[in-house]
């Protein structure tokens, strides 16, 4: 038992940690397209580049 424990922990915990990073940088990409649209649209009206 205690070395399934032991190599199950860390597997789990690392496949944990690339879903958490994925759904961070989802997020943090999501976020950051907002906020240059809500910049852009500010900034310059009518959307104009």
């Amino acid at each position: 038992m205690t070395q399934e424990n032991i190599s199950i922990i860390p597997a789990t915990s690392l496949a944990g940690q690339k879903i958490i990073l994925k759904i961070i940088t989802c997020f943090m990409n999501f976020f950051t397209g907002i906020l240059v649209g809500v910049w852009v649209r500010l900034i310059k009206p009518g959307g104009r580049l």
